[in-house]
């Protein structure tokens, strides 16, 4: 039984029979098509492992595969918020208010570890669809070749996110543990999601997909940046002197010439499918809230109205059906644009950085910054407003020395810059490879 088989994953991957659900269901529903009584339907827990093996159920495991990194993304994005100033706790649990006093560190958090469970489970299902695709593809049985590129591009998306906000892997597969990554090896993983990315834009132009396309650059920009940020950040400890980067603008140049400004890439959850565990915590539990103080505009002055829009989006449960439903930027054309501010900045071209900002404030009717403040300031706050509640703000936070007021003095976040969330008690008591402690 395919339940019983996946049910055996490795420590926060155990989780991953109730996803294969998932791809059942799609497949069950394709394959009753020409069935003589489509009432009688196996239950998809029913389903052994290989019969996934049947190319009608590509399209199955891919979309499958996303709903499931969705649902991942969500659950981590609260905790690694919570530690940051875009949200606060406000609720009954203490575990989220270690969290929001700075202890980012702590292998026993109950709500980093089951949010752990959840990525874990979506990255294997990522590499499951690449897989499947491959296999599909070397046979010439892949109807539909955008499915591989789509595949790659999930899986290398879910990797920035996991070297984004933790500061260790361990990349098991099933009843097989594998080694913690090292912490000193996390930007391995960044290259491992520019490989991925790297193919998943290749087979998009093969299949002339635009959005596949812009997606995949778009992410593969935003690794490459973000990878040349943990350099920054590594080994944890010091604010770095230099905090800007040149990593990513060509890739995010390409994007954007397939996209127009308001493009933007989201996972998107709702009733019957994934749902964001953040949108929960915030709109249904309230257990977080996000920060009353919202940051002024250096201009304009008064709330920035990027991050007013943000929260009222994000809180709109009239709009999303429902409290837990609010979707996740992944990439945007507004990244874009700061990635290659970032990389003009850092080679000295304040003109040209300054150009790419103020295309951002053109958009949204804010005054064009010339001689007020800064291109690096500017630059920080521009990236506070537009990247709001997309999980980038604690890897700014570091780099470009900010500490929440929130923040005890003594905890990680605040003395250790570069800390990120662990690899948490259920792996490490799991995982024979891996030690409980770090100590």
């Amino acid at each position: 039984m395919l339940a019983k088989i996946t049910q055996k994953l490795v420590g926060n991957e155990r989780r991953g029979f109730r996803i294969f659900s998932l791809f059942a269901v799609s497949f069950i529903a394709l394959g009753l098509i020409g069935c003589e009584d489509p009432l009688k339907v196996e239950n998809p827990n029913s389903l052994l492992e290989q019969d996934l093996d049947n190319p009608i159920a590509a399209e199955g495991i891919v979309n499958g595969a996303l709903g499931t990194v969705a649902q991942g993304v969500g659950f981590v994005l609260a905790p690694y918020s919570t530690v940051t100033d875009e949200v606060t706790w406000i609720g009954s649990r203490n575990a989220w208010n270690d969290l929001n006093r700075g202890i980012v560190t702590d292998i026993q958090n109950e709500f980093v570890d089951n949010a752990m469970k959840y990525m874990h489970e979506g990255r294997w299902m990522a590499d499951k669809a690449v897989t499947q695709m491959e296999k599909f593809d070397s046979e010439g049985v892949l109807e539909d070749r955008s499915l591989l590129a789509k595949a790659y591009l999930i899986a290398g998306m879910v990797r920035i996110y996991i070297a984004d906000w933790f500061d260790d892997w361990a990349f098991s597969d099933k009843t097989e543990p594998a080694p913690a990554v090292g912490k000193d090896n996390m930007s391995k993983v960044y290259d491992d999601a520019i490989e991925l990315l790297t193919k998943a834009v290749n087979v998009a132009r093969e299949v002339a997909d635009t959005e596949l396309e812009a997606r995949a650059l778009a992410c593969r920009a935003r690794a490459k940046h973000a990878k040349a940020v943990w350099q920054l950040l590594n080994p944890p400890g010091q604010v770095p002197a230099n905090p800007y980067v040149n990593a990513g603008a060509d890739d995010a140049a390409a994007a954007l010439g397939l996209v127009d400004g308001s493009w933007k890439w989201q996972l998107m959850f709702g009733v019957g499918r994934e749902w964001n565990d953040t949108a929960w915590q915030i709109n249904g539990r309230k257990e977080l809230a996000f920060v009353s103080d919202v940051a002024d505009d250096p201009i304009d002055g008064g709330d920035d109205p990027r991050i007013v829009a943000a929260i009222t989006d994000f809180t709109n449960i009239d709009k999303w059906g429902g409290t837990n439903y609010s979707p996740i930027t992944v990439v945007s054309a507004r990244e874009m644009h700061l990635i290659i501010a970032e990389a003009k900045l850092a080679s000295g071209d304040e003109a040209a950085a300054k150009n790419h900002l103020n295309a951002i404030r053109t958009m949204d009717g804010l005054t064009p910054l010339d001689n007020q403040i800064t291109v690096g300031e500017m630059l920080v706050h521009e990236r506070r407003a537009n990247l709001f509640i997309q999980g980038r703000r604690l890897n700014d936070m570091y780099r470009f020395d900010i500490k929440d007021p929130e923040w005890d003095v003594n905890s990680p976040a605040y003395t250790v810059p570069g800390s990120f969330l662990p690899i948490t008690i259920s792996e490490r008591r799991a995982n024979p490879l891996i030690p409980i402690s770090d100590e």
